[in-house]
């Protein structure tokens, strides 16, 4: 008797984790039939994209011309964005600059002022 009720727990036990492993299977199909929803609508949103680009190009020339004037590619802009840092620190830096350099302009006026009416007295 004790044998049979240990594998009728353990069939129980199977059943479970059967259960849960399905319901786990079912959510994963879910989630990838809503990615591949997905992934339908944003093909359709680029090819409509595009379509209505070279539509735009082919009524206007002067898109054409911007495109030919401002021809670099997001290569270059990540590229160049790594640069960022380093030139808002120099900006930074070169504002601490000029205001120093404001100030020292400021203080020899000051003194070349006091200068002046020191000599006139």
């Amino acid at each position: 008797m004790a044998t049979l009720s240990r594998f009728d727990t353990e069939l129980k036990e199977l059943d479970r984790v059967i259960k849960e492993k399905k319901l786990i299977i079912s959510q994963i199909d879910l989630d990838l039939g809503r990615l591949q929803h997905e992934v339908q609508n944003l093909t359709k949103e680029k090819t409509t994209a595009s379509n209505l680009v070279s539509k735009l190009e082919q009524q206007h020339d002067w898109i054409e011309q911007e495109k030919q004037l401002v021809s670099f590619k997001i290569v270059d802009v990540v590229r160049y964005s790594s640069y960022l840092p380093n030139i808002l620190a120099c900006s930074i830096n070169l504002e601490r600059n000029m205001i120093l350099l404001h100030l020292m302009f400021w203080a020899c006026g000051k003194s070349a002022k006091n200068l002046r009416t020191r000599r006139r007295e």
